[in-house]
């Protein structure tokens, strides 16, 4: 190692929060309580696609044609989230159809008269939402973003932990039910002694 160069740490960053949420739509889930796992994708319906966008804050007509750009977008993310450690041919045309999209993306910078900065995005929805990711993606220190360790989850999650240790998407549900395999898988195979 040059001894000229600091080590630098990445900061943790705040929560990617449109990054986790556009990655994780259509994938399968099994909430607390459930017996059976789901999936909801929301971007094959138009109104289900509204209302998103609308949660995210993003306002704007959805058309019948932006279905399958949003979907290719989330796709390209989703890609690019699982490649991030190993910058292979697939992780590359993820990233470069998200810079793609995102280039198609107006966005203004105006001085409000209280004196505040304010943004206005403009352009295809999924050229908006591909703009907002690679913004928050720039901030983020990218090996923290992990896939849930359950193999029955496929969430992808920020690790915010000081020594990047978490495994699961969250404590409840599967926390929870990993250990609770484990411990079942313990009690079935005892180690002899």
């Amino acid at each position: 190692m040059n001894k000229d160069r600091k080590h630098v740490p990445i900061p943790i960053g705040s929560v990617p929060t449109l990054v986790l949420a556009l990655a994780n739509t259509g994938k399968m889930y099994r909430p607390s309580r459930q017996a059976i796992a789901t999936s909801f994708d929301p971007f094959t319906d138009l109104q289900a696609t509204q209302d998103l966008l609308r949660s995210w804050e993003i306002e704007g007509l959805v058309r019948e044609t932006d279905l399958a750009q949003l979907q290719e977008v989330r796709d390209a993310l989703q890609i690019f989230i699982r490649g991030c450690e190993r910058h292979d041919y697939q992780w590359g045309l993820a990233l470069q159809t998200l810079n793609q999209f995102a280039t198609a993306c107006h966005w203004v910078h105006q001085l409000s008269e209280k004196g505040t900065l304010v943004e206005k995005l403009s352009g295809p929805v999924a050229a908006i939402i591909a703009a907002c990711c690679v913004t928050e993606l720039a901030k983020l220190d990218l090996t923290r973003l992990k896939t849930c360790c359950r193999s029955e989850c496929e969430l992808v999650f920020y690790d915010t932990t000081r020594n990047r240790s978490a495994k699961w998407h969250a404590e409840n549900p599967c926390g929870w039910r990993a250990r609770a395999a484990r411990s079942q898988s313990n009690e079935r195979d005892p180690v002899d002694a």
